[in-house]
Protein backbone atom coordinates (compact mmCIF):
# COMPACT_ATOMS: atom_id res chain seq x y z
CA UNK A 1 0.00 0.00 0.00
CA UNK A 2 0.88 3.83 -0.59
CA UNK A 3 2.74 5.32 2.73
CA UNK A 4 3.91 9.00 3.60
CA UNK A 5 6.98 9.86 5.32
CA UNK A 6 5.71 10.35 9.19
CA UNK A 7 5.57 13.76 10.14
CA UNK A 8 5.68 15.39 13.85
CA UNK A 9 2.45 16.56 15.03
CA UNK A 10 1.31 19.04 17.83
CA UNK A 11 -1.82 18.56 19.15
CA UNK A 12 -3.45 20.97 21.17
CA UNK A 13 -6.27 20.70 23.46
CA UNK A 14 -9.12 22.02 22.58
CA UNK A 15 -11.02 24.38 25.22
CA UNK A 16 -14.41 23.11 25.60
CA UNK A 17 -17.03 25.96 26.12
CA UNK A 18 -20.57 25.45 26.55
CA UNK A 19 -22.80 28.37 26.77
CA UNK A 20 -26.65 28.71 25.44
CA UNK A 21 -27.59 31.41 23.10
CA UNK A 22 -30.88 32.39 21.17
CA UNK A 23 -30.60 35.30 18.03
CA UNK A 24 -34.42 36.50 16.93
CA UNK A 25 -35.18 36.69 13.52
CA UNK A 26 -38.11 37.48 11.97
CA UNK A 27 -38.50 34.47 9.71
CA UNK A 28 -41.02 31.46 9.53
CA UNK A 29 -38.88 28.91 10.49
CA UNK A 30 -37.12 28.38 14.14
CA UNK A 31 -33.40 26.83 13.47
CA UNK A 32 -32.57 24.62 16.46
CA UNK A 33 -28.90 23.44 16.66
CA UNK A 34 -27.17 21.32 19.32
CA UNK A 35 -23.67 20.03 19.51
CA UNK A 36 -21.22 18.59 21.55
CA UNK A 37 -17.74 17.17 21.69
CA UNK A 38 -17.27 13.97 20.48
CA UNK A 39 -13.85 11.71 19.66
CA UNK A 40 -11.56 12.38 17.00
CA UNK A 41 -11.08 10.22 13.79
CA UNK A 42 -7.91 8.78 15.39
CA UNK A 43 -9.85 7.79 18.27
CA UNK A 44 -11.00 4.08 19.11
CA UNK A 45 -13.94 6.20 20.32
CA UNK A 46 -15.02 6.87 16.71
CA UNK A 47 -16.64 4.40 14.80
CA UNK A 48 -18.93 3.61 18.18
CA UNK A 49 -19.99 7.01 18.22
CA UNK A 50 -20.86 7.38 14.71
CA UNK A 51 -23.05 4.22 14.81
CA UNK A 52 -24.47 5.97 17.66
CA UNK A 53 -24.83 9.41 15.88
CA UNK A 54 -26.62 7.32 13.50
CA UNK A 55 -29.36 5.75 15.36
CA UNK A 56 -30.04 9.15 17.00
CA UNK A 57 -31.13 10.59 14.03
CA UNK A 58 -29.02 9.41 10.85
CA UNK A 59 -32.29 8.92 8.77
CA UNK A 60 -35.91 7.92 8.66
CA UNK A 61 -35.40 5.20 10.96
CA UNK A 62 -33.94 7.10 13.43
CA UNK A 63 -34.62 7.68 16.60
CA UNK A 64 -35.34 11.29 16.41
CA UNK A 65 -36.93 11.23 13.42
CA UNK A 66 -39.83 8.35 14.35
CA UNK A 67 -39.90 10.35 17.73
CA UNK A 68 -39.76 14.26 16.66
CA UNK A 69 -41.36 14.05 13.13
CA UNK A 70 -43.17 11.14 12.81
CA UNK A 71 -45.37 10.46 16.05
CA UNK A 72 -45.76 14.25 17.02
CA UNK A 73 -45.58 15.70 13.65
CA UNK A 74 -43.50 18.87 15.32
CA UNK A 75 -40.50 19.32 12.96
CA UNK A 76 -40.26 19.81 9.27
CA UNK A 77 -36.83 18.17 9.27
CA UNK A 78 -34.42 16.35 12.47
CA UNK A 79 -31.34 15.16 11.47
CA UNK A 80 -27.50 14.24 13.16
CA UNK A 81 -24.13 14.80 11.94
CA UNK A 82 -20.63 14.01 13.20
CA UNK A 83 -17.64 15.62 12.27
CA UNK A 84 -14.37 14.27 13.48
CA UNK A 85 -10.82 15.88 13.02
CA UNK A 86 -7.62 14.20 14.25
CA UNK A 87 -7.61 16.09 17.59
CA UNK A 88 -11.30 16.65 18.42
CA UNK A 89 -14.92 15.71 16.92
CA UNK A 90 -18.09 17.10 17.40
CA UNK A 91 -21.64 15.85 16.40
CA UNK A 92 -24.74 18.02 15.54
CA UNK A 93 -28.53 17.61 16.37
CA UNK A 94 -30.30 19.89 13.87
CA UNK A 95 -34.29 20.43 13.86
CA UNK A 96 -36.84 23.42 12.03
CA UNK A 97 -39.71 23.44 12.54
CA UNK A 98 -42.41 26.28 12.70
CA UNK A 99 -43.85 28.41 15.54
CA UNK A 100 -45.49 27.09 18.48
CA UNK A 101 -43.17 23.63 18.65
CA UNK A 102 -39.56 24.91 19.91
CA UNK A 103 -39.83 23.90 23.68
CA UNK A 104 -41.71 20.84 23.17
CA UNK A 105 -39.49 19.98 20.57
CA UNK A 106 -36.07 20.75 22.71
CA UNK A 107 -38.98 18.48 25.58
CA UNK A 108 -38.58 15.45 23.30
CA UNK A 109 -34.96 15.20 22.28
CA UNK A 110 -33.55 15.91 25.74
CA UNK A 111 -35.93 12.42 26.74
CA UNK A 112 -34.70 10.62 23.72
CA UNK A 113 -31.01 11.23 24.47
CA UNK A 114 -31.81 10.92 28.52
CA UNK A 115 -33.27 7.67 27.07
CA UNK A 116 -30.09 6.92 25.25
CA UNK A 117 -27.83 7.27 28.15
CA UNK A 118 -30.34 5.13 31.04
CA UNK A 119 -31.06 2.59 29.02
CA UNK A 120 -29.02 2.18 25.84
CA UNK A 121 -29.65 0.91 21.91
CA UNK A 122 -30.92 -1.96 20.83
CA UNK A 123 -29.87 -5.36 19.36
CA UNK A 124 -32.21 -3.91 15.92
CA UNK A 125 -30.80 -0.50 16.18
CA UNK A 126 -26.84 -1.88 16.32
CA UNK A 127 -27.07 -4.22 13.55
CA UNK A 128 -29.21 -1.94 10.95
CA UNK A 129 -27.10 0.71 11.60
CA UNK A 130 -24.02 -1.07 11.29
CA UNK A 131 -25.39 -2.69 8.24
CA UNK A 132 -26.07 0.86 6.69
CA UNK A 133 -22.99 2.22 7.25
CA UNK A 134 -21.66 -0.36 5.90
CA UNK A 135 -23.60 0.30 2.57
CA UNK A 136 -23.25 3.87 2.44
CA UNK A 137 -19.62 3.70 2.26
CA UNK A 138 -19.70 1.12 0.11
CA UNK A 139 -21.74 3.13 -2.64
CA UNK A 140 -19.61 6.17 -1.82
CA UNK A 141 -16.78 4.80 -3.45
CA UNK A 142 -18.58 4.39 -6.66
CA UNK A 143 -18.17 7.75 -6.95
CA UNK A 144 -14.94 9.14 -7.98
CA UNK A 145 -14.53 12.56 -6.03
CA UNK A 146 -15.51 10.28 -3.02
CA UNK A 147 -13.29 7.94 -3.33
CA UNK A 148 -10.75 10.67 -3.34
CA UNK A 149 -11.92 12.61 -0.61
CA UNK A 150 -11.78 9.03 0.96
CA UNK A 151 -7.89 8.63 0.38
CA UNK A 152 -6.87 12.05 0.82
CA UNK A 153 -8.49 11.92 4.16
CA UNK A 154 -7.11 8.54 5.10
CA UNK A 155 -3.33 9.94 3.98
CA UNK A 156 -3.72 12.98 6.00
CA UNK A 157 -4.78 11.31 9.09
CA UNK A 158 -2.94 7.73 8.75
CA UNK A 159 -0.48 8.07 6.76
CA UNK A 160 -1.22 5.45 4.44
CA UNK A 161 -4.40 4.37 2.68
CA UNK A 162 -6.83 2.29 4.36
CA UNK A 163 -8.00 -0.23 2.42
CA UNK A 164 -11.95 -0.83 2.14
CA UNK A 165 -12.20 -4.75 4.05
CA UNK A 166 -10.00 -2.44 7.30
CA UNK A 167 -13.08 0.01 7.73
CA UNK A 168 -15.84 -2.77 7.25
CA UNK A 169 -14.33 -4.63 9.82
CA UNK A 170 -14.14 -1.59 11.75
CA UNK A 171 -17.90 -0.78 11.68
CA UNK A 172 -18.57 -4.54 12.61
CA UNK A 173 -16.38 -4.65 15.25
CA UNK A 174 -18.49 -2.00 17.05
CA UNK A 175 -20.13 -3.27 20.22
CA UNK A 176 -22.84 -2.65 22.08
CA UNK A 177 -21.19 -1.78 25.48
CA UNK A 178 -18.42 0.52 23.36
CA UNK A 179 -21.79 2.25 21.90
CA UNK A 180 -23.52 2.33 24.95
CA UNK A 181 -20.28 4.28 26.85
CA UNK A 182 -20.44 6.94 24.14
CA UNK A 183 -24.11 7.97 25.13
CA UNK A 184 -23.20 8.19 28.65
CA UNK A 185 -19.96 10.07 28.65
CA UNK A 186 -21.02 12.44 25.67
CA UNK A 187 -24.68 13.33 24.96
CA UNK A 188 -24.81 14.65 28.58
CA UNK A 189 -26.30 18.20 29.42
CA UNK A 190 -23.11 19.28 30.16
CA UNK A 191 -21.67 18.37 26.79
CA UNK A 192 -24.55 20.37 24.52
CA UNK A 193 -24.52 23.38 23.63
CA UNK A 194 -27.59 24.97 21.82
CA UNK A 195 -28.33 27.47 19.31
CA UNK A 196 -31.48 28.57 18.25
CA UNK A 197 -32.43 31.57 15.54
CA UNK A 198 -36.10 32.73 14.65
CA UNK A 199 -38.81 34.69 15.95
CA UNK A 200 -39.41 32.15 18.96
CA UNK A 201 -37.34 31.98 22.38
CA UNK A 202 -36.47 28.57 23.75
CA UNK A 203 -37.84 28.57 27.47
CA UNK A 204 -34.24 27.78 28.99
CA UNK A 205 -32.23 29.87 27.21
CA UNK A 206 -31.67 33.33 28.63
CA UNK A 207 -28.40 35.07 26.16
CA UNK A 208 -30.11 36.68 23.51
CA UNK A 209 -27.49 37.68 20.65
Amino acid sequence: GYTVKNEQRTIVTPVKHIENVYRKKEIEQIHLAMTGVAPSVLSEEYYPMVVLNNILGGGMSSRLFQKVREEKGLVYSVYTSQGSYSDIGSYQIYAAMGTGHLNETLEIIHSVLQDLRANGVTKTELVRTKEQLKGNFLLSLESTSSKMNHLAKSVLYFNRVREEKELIDLIDSVTMDSVNAMAEKYYGEDNILTVCVGPEKPDFIEKIV
